[in-house]
């Protein structure tokens, strides 16, 4: 009994291990596409920011635009 119990002990406490990884794995590429999205989001508002700069350079070198 004591010998079989052992090795059923072992082999629950592995399983939870795998378990456990799974879960941890899954929680991690789950932060690491979030920090993706946002690294995109911030990626895509500082072309934004660059191109608005950009322009306001322009218009303070040459003036408006003149409609004749």
């Amino acid at each position: 009994g004591d010998h079989r119990d052992l090795h059923l002990s072992l082999r629950r406490q592995r399983q939870m291990c795998i378990r456990d990884r799974k879960t941890r794995l899954k929680r991690l590429t789950d932060a690491l596409e979030l920090i993706g999205d946002r690294i995109s989001d911030l990626t895509a508002i500082q072309r934004e920011h660059t191109e608005e700069e950009r322009e306001k350079a322009r218009l303070a070198e040459t003036g408006p635009r003149q409609l004749y």
